[in-house]
């Protein structure tokens, strides 16, 4: 092989490594029971479904769980009204509705 075929070569497999690694970045894998959203530059662009999905290579992709989670609350003591102590325990429900709207909205 001459010179210039090895330069071609070296080209050529350049080439195909930067595009398989483009390929491997633009795949986005979301498992079930959640939803991606898609960000690039900073700013939303979409939600995508559970499953594999292409996206552009440079967004960003946050997975976001739908599944209702719950929230333990610690227990502080307390006093009755005659004088003993007693625990109060509380768990707290949450549940995402809108994927994106839970990432860039916030309402006190």
């Amino acid at each position: 092989m001459t010179d210039l075929e090895n330069l071609v070569a070296a080209l050529l497999t350049i080439i195909a490594l930067t595009l398989l690694l483009f390929v491997m970045k633009a795949v986005k894998t979301v498992p079930p029971f959640a939803v991606g959203v898609v960000t690039l530059l900073g700013s939303y662009r979409r939600t995508i479904p559970p499953g594999v999905t292409f996206v552009h290579p440079l967004a960003q992709g946050v997975t976001v769980e739908l599944r209702p989670q719950e929230v333990s609350i610690p227990t502080p003591p307390i006093a009755t009204r005659d004088g003993y102590p007693a625990l109060v325990g509380a768990q707290l429900g949450l549940r995402v509705l809108d994927a994106a709207k839970s990432m860039f909205q916030l309402r006190d």
